[in-house]
């Protein structure tokens, strides 16, 4: 049996390989990375899209257990768009605040700070104008 070349190397080394190759991730393993949005975006699509069916499935399930002809079916019709709106919603909440997030951080560190006027005769920034 022959030794492969590198194979006596550490448990620390190939972790630090496999650091190098692999994108940084949070505490939660998630990638801080586009490609982590696209596949939220992704998936939340796929639940939007499917909850509509599953819906009707259930209620058609319901119509032949109950006996119930079409009542069954259009409520669960009516929960399944319910289902695939909110699912709408709440992606859109999270692509907003995902590119929000995005193209403020760099835009708020270059911005510079509010400053006070310069002083002129007339102007009495920050004191009370009340009189006494």
């Amino acid at each position: 049996m022959t030794k492969r070349p590198g194979s006596g190397r550490s448990s620390a080394s190939f972790r630090n390989r496999y650091r190098a190759l692999v994108p940084n991730r949070d505490r939660e393993g998630r990638e801080g990375t586009g490609s982590q949005l696209s596949g939220r975006v992704y998936q939340g699509a796929v639940e939007a899209v499917f909850s509509i069916p599953v819906g009707v499935g259930l209620g058609w399930l319901a119509d032949h257990q109950f006996g119930s002809a079409p009542i069954g079916l259009l409520v669960g019709a009516g929960v399944g768009f319910g289902a695939f709106v909110l699912r709408l919603v709440r992606l859109g909440r999270e692509m907003q605040a995902a590119t929000a997030g995005e193209e403020t951080a760099p835009a708020a560190a270059s911005s510079p700070s509010p400053e006070r006027p310069e002083s002129d005769d007339d102007d009495d920034w920050g004191e009370d104008h009340r009189t006494h």
